[in-house]
């Protein structure tokens, strides 16, 4: 083969390589969407949203799965991304058999499972996407919020403002990752308006612990919470 010849060659698979991979990044983006709403939706105790976009999110699946194979040599060489795949492929099956019970709540249980999954499997790739700072944040709070949570009367020590201190400083550190890897998402209205709503959430959050104020704690963290979601159904909007 003549050296132009070959070095064609190599560009022309480069350049298909390449555009197997952004299917994956394409068809993993599509799939977020249904994913975040349907995530939104089981949250907030609503079967009929939860199914619409679980059906949308089982079919968007499929294609990842069908582009699986040509994600970037990171993740396509390691036998685990394609074990996650299928592991999202099973759970999604699961949470709609939930559904079909009209079990919600077993359904967003199965649904939290499926960020887990790909977390594991990029994170330690050092694919660290908007998905994975979310994923961190999301923890972060519901540790911030387990404090406070599901109780009539809040009467809290001082050890416990202490590790709500430290829950926070976590939840303020993952809020700043998130930021910085949604810079793209400023210009959308609504993005912009749930960023606002975390970060407010967060201060008021800091100054309840700073006054040892539980209820006020316990309000703030709910806001936050609350935030999160618009987070989520922001990004069901744009992907």
């Amino acid at each position: 083969m003549r050296l132009k010849t070959f070095f064609a060659t190599v560009v022309v698979l480069a350049a298909a390589h390449l555009a197997v991979a952004a299917d994956v990044e394409k068809s993993l983006e599509a799939a977020m969407g249904p994913y975040y709403a349907a995530l939104v939706a089981s949250a907030r105790g609503n079967l009929d949203a939860s199914e619409r976009q679980l059906l949308l999110l089982a079919s968007r699946w499929q294609v990842v799965e069908r582009n699986a194979a040509g994600a970037p040599p990171a993740l396509a060489n390691d036998p685990a991304w394609t074990a996650a795949v299928r592991t999202v492929t099973a759970t999604i099956d699961r949470a709609r058999g939930h559904l079909k019970k009209k079990d919600v709540a077993s359904a967003h249980a199965e649904l939290e499972s499926i960020r887990h999954a790909l977390h594991d499997v990029t994170e330690r790739h050092n694919l660290l996407t908007l998905d994975v700072h979310l994923t961190d944040f999301h923890e972060a709070i519901e540790r911030l919020s387990g404090h406070v949570a599901g109780r009539n009367e809040i009467v809290l020590k001082a050890n416990d403002y202490e590790d709500l201190g430290e829950d926070l400083r976590t939840a303020q550190t993952e809020w700043k990752a998130v930021e910085a890897a949604a810079a793209t998402l400023r210009s959308d209205a609504r993005w912009r308006a749930a960023a606002t709503r975390v970060t407010n959430a967060l201060r008021n959050v800091d100054r309840a612990i700073a006054a040892k104020q539980a209820e006020e704690v316990a309000r703030a963290s709910e806001s936050l919470k609350n935030g999160y979601f618009d987070l989520l159904i922001a990004l069901s909007r744009t992907s």
